[in-house]
């Protein structure tokens, strides 16, 4: 259990990578959402996006937690996710989430810098979800402890 937690509420930074089954540069996707913005999580997919299918890629970046001990052990942990993520720190993979996955966590001690950026490519299928709940729905935390 952790000693204390950080929760990276918004502002996440969002791009489209693929929608509705196009490149998100493709000049065919006419207006349905911006190419990129922000958002603030957690938040489920259809109430940021809608019925839009694709891939997002989502950004945060956050600071070294202020006088973390060196025995402290930190983790990034995502505690609902809808759909199918990658997710990295400061450019390094961290590993992958499904909806099967559950609550995850991901230690990062050693990959933490003075400023840090986490980011999420996350996969969403709106129209074949039918009532499953897609999107970063949960918070998405620092875990110290």
């Amino acid at each position: 259990m952790a000693s204390h937690r950080i929760v990276l509420r918004g502002p996440w930074k969002y791009r489209w990578l693929v929608r509705d089954g196009q490149q998100a540069d493709s000049s065919a996707l006419g207006r349905v959402q911006e190419q990129t913005g922000t958002v603030k999580l957690p938040a489920d997919w259809r109430s940021l996006f809608g019925d839009v299918s694709g891939t997002v890629e989502l950004r945060r970046k956050f600071n070294w937690p202020n006088r973390l001990p060196p025995e402290e052990d930190v983790s990034i942990a995502f505690d609902g996710v809808g759909g199918n993520a990658s997710v990295n720190l400061n450019g390094m993979t961290l590993g992958t989430i499904d909806e099967q996955t559950g609550p995850v966590r991901f230690g990062v001690t050693r990959l933490l810098r003075s400023h840090n950026e986490v980011c999420v490519d996350l996969s969403f299928d709106a129209l074949a979800a039918g009532d499953q709940i897609g999107g970063l729905w949960a918070p998405v935390a620092i875990e110290i402890g």
